[in-house]
């Protein structure tokens, strides 16, 4: 066996064990409906550290949140979970209108083009 390919392996185990520790935090965060909808990079990184037992470079951790698929953004600043919408999405209620309103202006307007 040649030396690449047991450490191959080996941090092959690593990087799954890092996707299963990102999986599981970022689960927790999307189940809580009282956590803030913005994890900070730098606390989700203490948290994956803690739960792996090892140090994590930041552009790793981002790799692993992106291989996941439990997050619908993420950069080096903060991380948001899948079960929490986009950042882009706008949540401002939208106008009522009032089709019966419109449709009798309609016809009015109908009425007197013909007259």
């Amino acid at each position: 066996m040649l030396i690449s390919e047991v450490t191959g392996s080996e941090n092959q185990g690593t990087a799954n064990e890092l996707v299963d520790a990102v999986r599981d935090i970022l689960s927790i965060y999307s189940a809580d409906e009282q956590d803030n909808v913005d994890i900070p990079t730098d606390e989700f990184k203490a948290e994956v550290e803690a739960q792996t037992g090892r140090l994590v470079n930041i552009d790793t951790l981002l790799k692993a949140v992106e291989d996941s698929e439990f997050a619908v953004s993420f950069d080096k600043n903060s991380i948001r979970a899948k079960g929490d919408m986009s950042k882009d999405v706008n949540t401002d209620a939208e106008q009522t209108v009032d089709v019966g309103k419109m449709a009798g202006n309609q016809a009015m307007k109908d009425i007197k083009a013909e007259l």
